[in-house]
C-alpha cells in the first residue's frame, strides 16, 4: 500500500494517489496536472511524496499487469514527480 496523502491535501494530490493505487488505471491526463503544477506552488513534501509513489509503484507490478502498460504508469508518476520537484527549485534570478 502506498503512503496516503496528508490530511487536508489538495484534490490534485488525492487524484494522483488514486491513480497510483488503482491497478487497472494506466493513463492520466498529464496536461491537466502539468498546468496545475505550473499554476500553484508544490510543497517540498508533496514533491517528495510523488517521488516515493513512483518508486513504490515501480517495485510492485502485479504479475497479471501488462509490463508495458505498467511501465507507462510508472513513467507518468515519475514525470509528475519531476514536475513537482522543478516547482521547488530556487529561483535562479
Amino acid at each position: 500500500p502506498l503512503e496516503v496523502p496528508p490530511a487536508g491535501s489538495r484534490p490534485l494530490l488525492k487524484e494522483i494517489h488514486a491513480f497510483a493505487c488503482e491497478i487497472d488505471r494506466r493513463w492520466l491526463d498529464l496536461k491537466k496536472y502539468r498546468g496545475a503544477f505550473a499554476e500553484s506552488a508544490v510543497t517540498p513534501e508533496e514533491a517528495a511524496l510523488l517521488g516515493r509513489w513512483a518508486e513504490m509503484v515501480a517495485s510492485i507490478r502485479p504479475y497479471y499487469a501488462d509490463a508495458q502498460q505498467w511501465e507507462q504508469k510508472v513513467r507518468i508518476l515519475k514525470q509528475l514527480a519531476e514536475w513537482a520537484e522543478a516547482r521547488n527549485l530556487p529561483d535562479p534570478g
